[in-house]
Formats: C-alpha cells, structure tokens, sequence
C-alpha cells in the first residue's frame, strides 16, 4: 500500500496520503521504530546479527496504525561486494525513502545508551542520510507489558501490517514463544509505545492564553 504522492500539512504535524484506487487523500500521523543490530538464533542453532526498522502512520480520522514499510539492516550504510553489489542492506537509503515518500522521519527506540549512541553517531555522520532523523527513547516496566500493548491494539482491529512480511511471522512466532523479541517484534513494541506515550495532538487549533480569555469572556 504504497502512496502514489503526498501532502505535508506543517500546522498539523501531518502527512495527507494520496493512494491509487482514491482521489480523497488520507490524513496520517507519521511514525517510525528501530531496533537497532542485536544477536538473534537462527533455525540452524548459529547466531546472526540483525537490525530492524518500521515505518507507519497513525491516521487521524480513525487511529488505525498502517505499517507502511518495514527492512531488516545490518548496519547504517550498504555493504557492498568489490563488484558493487549490495552484500548486506544498510538503513541510511531506507531513511532517505520514507522522508521523500511520507515525511516520516522520526523514530521511537528503547536499547542500551551505548549500541544506541553508536548507531545514531553512524545515522549523523553518514553523506547519505538526509535529512536528517530525529530519534525518541520510549520506556516500558517489563517485556510482558510491551507485549501486551501489541495484542492490544491487534484484538482491536487498530493495527495493519503486511501479510508476507517479516514483521508479521514474528508476530505469528512470538504468539508460541514467551521468551524475548524479535528485532521485527521489538521495533513494533517500540512504535505503538512512542505513539502511546506521544499521541497526536491538533496543535493548529491551539488558543493562545489571550484568545482563550477573551472566549471564556465572550
């Protein structure tokens, strides 16, 4: 479900997203996660490194969450062969997409500081990261209620992700398995917790204090 163009409205701190099948544009609250590289099991017993990242809108009108995309990573800028093939996807061109397809650039996270001060540096340093994202620390008690908030929002109907993609096998896994996140899984458990912990709010309506007295007054 990828938008065919879309509208940024600044006073509202929305995105308004054209799609192909209507010519009535939908008003969307742009947020991403990101889980940043981390060791996860592989089906062969070995251990892998594996980054994730997600990006979704909240829309106004109903507060559905949209996954819209979503891309494992190894590290912040591609690796490539000596031929110039890319061996391992890096995060930075990923960034650079959803900012001109959705205006989206600001990510919600919870890591340890220094992986996250590590990554982030990489993010700034890098000459094909632009503009610039902004990323959120969001907090949680436990793994159990981060987990919670995600089944929350699925038995509700208010969450949207992609059938073939690799968020929604974690999802489907995680379902058997107590045990902690994967990168797909925590990447999510970051986002609905950011958009909890900092929801939207109309803003272009906002009265200054001499407004609101004058029509208290009125």
């Amino acid at each position: 479900m990828t938008p065919s163009r879309v509208h940024a409205n600044a006073a509202r701190k929305t995105s308004v997203l054209f799609f192909p099948d209507s010519a009535e544009g939908r008003e969307f609250y742009m947020r991403g996660a990101v889980c940043w590289p981390t060791l996860v099991d592989r089906e062969d017993g070995s251990q892998d490194v594996q980054g994730y990242a997600l990006m979704a809108g909240l829309e106004v009108a109903t507060g559905f969450v949209q996954v819209f995309e979503e891309t494992d990573f190894v590290t912040v800028e591609h690796i490539l062969t000596p031929e110039q093939i890319i061996q391992h996807k890096g995060l930075a061109p990923w960034l650079n997409t959803n900012w001109s397809r959705y205006y989206g650039d600001t990510y919600f996270w919870r890591q340890g500081d220094e992986l996250t001060r590590k990554y982030r540096l990489e993010v700034v340093r890098s000459p094909w990261c632009r503009p610039k994202p902004h990323f959120v620390e969001v907090e949680w008690q436990d793994e159990a209620e981060a987990r919670q908030l995600v089944w929350r929002y699925v038995k509700l109907r208010r969450l949207g992700v992609a059938r073939n993609g690799k968020l929604a096998s974690a999802m489907q896994a995680a379902k058997m398995d107590k045990g902690a996140a994967a990168p797909a899984l925590h990447a999510l458990q970051c986002l609905l917790a950011g958009l909890e912990r900092y929801p939207w709010r109309d803003m272009s309506r906002k009265q200054t204090p001499e407004r609101e007295w004058e029509r208290q007054s009125a």
